[in-house]
């Protein structure tokens, strides 16, 4: 389960990079947070099998991730997919 789930974060985090690149300071923006919290859910929720993980825990991770993410931006600090 944890390899699939390793797989499945670096794959979004992949993504999530291609999707921000052309969203400069998009940390400083309402609507493009909300855009990047959207594009977060919608990978959880096509990507994470139900059961084992109900919605409150899919939710949950969406906000660390995001927090993650706006952290690391917010910084000027690229977030690395590990390999």
């Amino acid at each position: 389960m944890f390899g699939v789930f390793r797989g499945f974060s670096r794959g979004l985090l992949a993504a999530l990079r291609v999707h921000l690149q052309p969203m400069a300071n998009w940390t400083k923006n309402t609507q493009t947070q909300a855009d990047v919290k959207m594009f977060i859910l919608d990978n959880l929720y096509g990507s994470l099998p139900r059961p084992p993980f109900p919605e409150a825990d899919t939710e949950s991770v969406a906000s660390r991730i995001y927090d993650f993410v706006w952290q690391r931006s917010a910084a000027g600090a690229a977030f690395a997919v590990a390999a």
